[in-house]
């Protein structure tokens, strides 16, 4: 739930306060006065400031679409909402405010369409380069059942925005103008300022779903390249693991896995700077199996093969014995006797011989 506001007043707000949270059902619209406030929406985030309003895109749909969160000290002013007749009750208030509002709702909408092109361009990246790998895998063997299940299921992003850009485009211009011409143009008309409003309001909702779809659309995708078990990473490390025992480990399959990396790089770079959020850094696994892969050849077989002699795991077993006659509690007697009987069995040369002792 989101904060106790006084209505039609000033209200301090200390720095990580939720305002409102997404879901939640209206009850106040806000101007920032001084200060800045996050809206977020499952992976989508902007941050607007000073002059704009908070739940005002939200009247138009009868609850908050996003969460409100104060990114520092912020003051607000603070109005009863209900729904769209809040909206018309503050046009009919003071004719300045509709040059205010619509400000505030084409600054609210540029936003979200820059950070819609952002995770558009992030998501495109993760899917061309999933796909392109899972062909190059397939290409080595083309029965692999995780592999051509996961290109099978892994669907191109797909924006629902490309008719919508040119007035995306018209209201961003528009975010430009100076915010006095704005309430200067709209204090005459309070239909049209509304009508504007709530054409934008249509707009910012679209963009706002397309922004959580793609964040989460991210998240999935960064998953299938190295996040997540039977990832390609781990796909591609298990190729390069079996050449590598077969001494056919070629520069080939190193170069694809530090490909991943770069991508992995790219990827949260770009998700931490559109949306505020880190993906999960998988840098340690990473380095993990590329230092396996990079060893001397013929070491890594010998570690492979090597066979382990009794005497020695005997000597690595001594202090487990003692151990396990401790936690059995048993008596200096009883210890002594399966010491004494555990001696003559690796001192035996046969030891499953009819004469054994043991």
């Amino acid at each position: 739930m989101g904060m106790n506001f006084t209505s039609n007043s000033i209200n301090q707000i200390k720095k990580g306060t939720v305002l409102f949270t997404e879901g939640e059902q209206l009850s106040y619209l806000c101007l920032i006065l001084k200060g800045s406030v996050s809206v977020q929406s499952k992976g989508a985030q902007i941050i607007i400031g000073t002059d704009n309003f908070i739940g005002a895109n939200d009247a138009f749909h009868g609850k908050y679409l996003c969460s409100y969160v104060a990114t520092e000290d912020t003051s607000v002013y603070a109005y009863p909402l209900s729904g769209i007749d809040s909206i018309t009750t503050l046009f009919k208030s003071s004719p300045s405010y509709r040059g205010m509002l619509v400000h505030s709702f084409c600054n609210l909408v540029t936003s979200f369409f820059l950070l819609h092109d952002k995770l558009d361009k992030c998501a495109k990246i993760s899917y061309r380069y999933l796909i392109t790998h899972y062909d190059s895998c397939l290409d080595l063997d083309p029965h692999h059942f995780d592999i051509n299940k996961h290109k099978k299921e892994l669907k191109p992003p797909v924006s629902k925005t490309v008719n919508l850009e040119k007035k995306l485009s018209y209201f961003g211009e528009c975010s430009k103008l100076p915010l006095d011409l704005q309430k200067q143009y709209f204090a005459s008309s309070e239909t049209m300022a509304f009508l504007v409003c709530e054409e934008i309001s249509t707009l910012a909702s679209t963009l706002i779903k397309e922004c959580s779809s793609f964040a989460n659309y991210i998240q999935k995708t960064y998953g299938l390249l190295i996040s997540n078990d039977n990832s390609l990473l781990d796909y591609e490390i298990s190729i390069a693991i079996h050449a590598n025992f077969h001494d056919t480990l070629d520069p080939t399959f190193i170069g694809n896995i530090k490909s991943i990396k770069k991508v992995m790089d790219t990827l949260r770079c770009m998700y931490v700077d559109a949306t505020g959020q880190e993906l999960k850094d998988c840098t340690d696994k990473y380095n993990l199996a590329l230092a396996s892969l990079t060893k001397d050849l013929h070491l890594q077989k010998e570690t492979a093969l090597k066979k382990v002699s009794p005497k020695l795991s005997i000597t690595d077993l001594n202090h487990s014995l003692e151990q396990i006659l401790l936690f059995a509690d048993a008596t200096e007697d009883v210890a002594q006797s399966l010491k004494s009987n555990i001696d003559i069995l690796v001192s035996e040369t046969d030891r499953l011989s009819s004469s054994d002792t043991l």
